[in-house]
């Protein structure tokens, strides 16, 4: 979760459920938290999936249309062309 730095209390929440949701479904999920800006996002994952060892990254996305979240410099559209 990259997350600014003073996050919602929602926020938190919201990848809580994520995470222990995986792992009722048999995923050993991990919650990692970064902290960045909107326009670093992409970067900040992709960087924290190399320090890790990542070889899967689950990621929610969403935006006020389909459009939106795959237009160029979107971070969705920037972590799948990676």
């Amino acid at each position: 979760m990259v997350e600014n730095e003073r996050p919602a209390e929602t926020d938190a929440l919201r990848s809580n459920d994520a995470a222990q949701h995986l792992r009722h479904h048999g995923i050993n999920a991990v919650k990692y938290r970064a902290v960045g800006v909107d326009d670093e996002i992409a970067d900040i994952v992709i960087e924290e999936c190399r320090r890790l060892g990542a070889d899967l990254l689950v990621m929610g996305s969403y935006g006020h249309s389909r459009l939106h979240e795959l237009l160029p410099g979107s971070t969705t559209s920037r972590l799948l062309h990676h």
